[in-house]
Order: structure tokens, then C-alpha cells, then sequence
């Protein structure tokens, strides 16, 4: 009897080994066809030499609203954000960091909330100190552009173009050689 378990274990063993390899091997075809697939489709890449979309959105509170043409003859960060986004509000520190050092260079920044209701806005805006201007009702500019991510920026030069986008919270390292790039093109 222990003889005959133990062959049936070993069968199993084998069977189980066999089945795992496969799940594997198929879970890593799939995962590197994402991978290529996705490569040349990102959404956020494709307006990159080309003017960033004209926008009117309200701050929080809706007493002002947050323009495009607020941005114009200087380099800025364009910021797509949430309150739900955990990723996001920890970039508020970094970009606060971007902005204390390329401030006197002229770069302004603005977060662009996606978020469904205005309402948790103003309370993270206090709660963070975000110290750039923030607009609410940016969803419908979000969902237009065809963006997925979070947080999700973009660089633009003094006359609205585009230069680079970033997906997701990137280090500040990053923006600053985008940002020192741009300002070596002038």
C-alpha cells in the first residue's frame, strides 16, 4: 500500500509540475505580448510636440477658474490628479520641491482634478498644501485626451507645446532633466 501511494504521489507530482510549467510559460507569452502591444499605444505619448488642449476649468469653490492661456509664455507642468489617487498625492511633494527651484525660472505648475465632485478637493488641496493652482472638472479633458493613468503630467514650453509627458509618480530627478533639457533648447 505505501508503495502504491507513493507512485500516485509521484504521478501527481509530475502531473502538477507539468501544469504549472504550462500556466507559467503561457502567463509570460501573455504578460510579454501586453508588454510589446502596449509600447507604442501609450494615450498620454502622443501629444508630445503638439499644443496641449485648450482648457477652462473651475477652482475649488468655482469663484476662478484655471486657463491654458494662464500658462502662456512660460514653461509649466501640466498635472492630471485625484483625492483618491494615493500615487498622486504623494507627488504633491515632489512637484512642491520642482516648483520652489524652477520658479524663479518662470515655470508655473497646475493640477488638473479628475476627480467625479469638486467637494473632497479643497479639503486635500488644505490638507497637502499645494502650493500651485488647482482646477476641478477635469475628467471630460481627461476622458477626451484618451489618458488611463494617474497621476499623469506633462511639460509644456513657453508657447504650449508639449515636450514631455510623465506617467505616474515619477521621481523629481525626472522632471528636472526634462525641465533643464528644455531650458538648454531656448
Amino acid at each position: 500500500m505505501p508503495e502504491e501511494v507513493t507512485s500516485k504521489n509521484e504521478a501527481l507530482l509530475v502531473t502538477l509540475g507539468f501544469m504549472t510549467r504550462r500556466i507559467c510559460s503561457a502567463t509570460l507569452l501573455f504578460g510579454l505580448l501586453w508588454i510589446l502591444g502596449g509600447c507604442h499605444a501609450d494615450p498620454a505619448r502622443k501629444l508630445v510636440g503638439s499644443p496641449f488642449p485648450a482648457f477652462a476649468l473651475p477652482s475649488p469653490g468655482g469663484r476662478d477658474s484655471v486657463r491654458l492661456s494662464q500658462l502662456a509664455g512660460n514653461p509649466a507642468l501640466v498635472v492630471f490628479w485625484a483625492t483618491w489617487c494615493g500615487p498622486c498625492g504623494e507627488e504633491v511633494g515632489v512637484l512642491r520641491q520642482i516648483l520652489s527651484k524652477y520658479q524663479s525660472h518662470g515655470l508655473k505648475i497646475v493640477g488638473l482634478s479628475i476627480d467625479e465632485t469638486a467637494a473632497p478637493v479643497p479639503l486635500l488641496v488644505e490638507r497637502l498644501k499645494i502650493p500651485y493652482p488647482v482646477a476641478t472638472g477635469a475628467l471630460p479633458l481627461f476622458d477626451h485626451m484618451g489618458l488611463e493613468s494617474l497621476p499623469q503630467s506633462y511639460l509644456l514650453d513657453k508657447n504650449g507645446l508639449v515636450v514631455e509627458s510623465f506617467t505616474g509618480a515619477v521621481p523629481a530627478r525626472a522632471f528636472e532633466q526634462a525641465i533643464e533639457a528644455l531650458e538648454k533648447s531656448k
